[in-house]
C-alpha cells in the first residue's frame, strides 16, 4: 500500500499592482509622448516636445533623429544622435544611431554601437530599456533594423 500525500499547488506569480508600481520618470513620459505624437503624424509637435528639453538629451535627439529619418535626412540624423550616443552609449539616441548605421550598410559600426546599448544587460529597470536591448540585439544579430 502506498501513501501519497498532496500538497497544493504553489499560487502563481502576480504581476504587480498598478499602485505597487513606480511612477513613469520624466524621461519615460516623454519618450511615450513623443512616440505617440509621431504615430499620429504630428512630427511638429514632437519636435517641439523634443527641442524643449536639454540640448544634449539622448531621447530628445533619438525623437529628431527619427523625423529626419521619415525625411530621408540620414546624415543630419547621424549628426544628431553622435554626441548624446557618445556620452551615454546605452541611450535611446545610441539604439537609433546603431539601427541607422545598419540600415545604411555600416555594419561594422552599428554593430559596435548596438553592443554598447546591450553593454548594461541584465540592469535594465523599465519596459522601455528592455525593450531598447531587445532591439539592439535583434538588429545587431539580424543586421536588420
Amino acid at each position: 500500500m502506498a501513501i501519497v500525500i498532496l500538497a497544493p499547488a504553489p499560487a502563481p506569480a502576480q504581476p504587480p499592482a498598478a499602485s505597487d508600481r513606480p511612477a513613469p520618470t520624466e524621461e519615460q513620459r516623454f519618450i511615450r509622448a513623443a512616440a505617440e505624437t509621431l504615430a499620429h503624424g504630428r512630427e511638429r509637435e514632437a519636435e517641439s516636445l523634443a527641442r524643449a528639453r536639454d540640448a544634449g538629451d539622448p531621447a530628445a535627439a533619438a525623437v529628431l533623429a527619427r523625423i529626419a529619418l521619415r525625411h530621408a535626412r540620414y546624415e543630419e540624423a547621424l549628426g544628431v544622435l553622435r554626441p548624446p550616443a557618445a556620452k551615454v552609449p546605452t541611450s535611446e539616441a545610441a539604439l537609433e544611431m546603431g539601427l541607422l548605421q545598419m540600415t545604411l550598410g555600416r555594419k561594422a559600426d552599428g554593430r559596435r554601437t548596438l553592443s554598447r546599448v546591450l553593454s548594461a544587460a541584465g540592469v535594465y529597470r523599465t519596459p522601455e530599456e528592455l525593450a531598447r536591448a531587445a532591439r539592439a540585439a535583434r538588429a545587431s544579430s539580424s543586421g536588420v533594423r
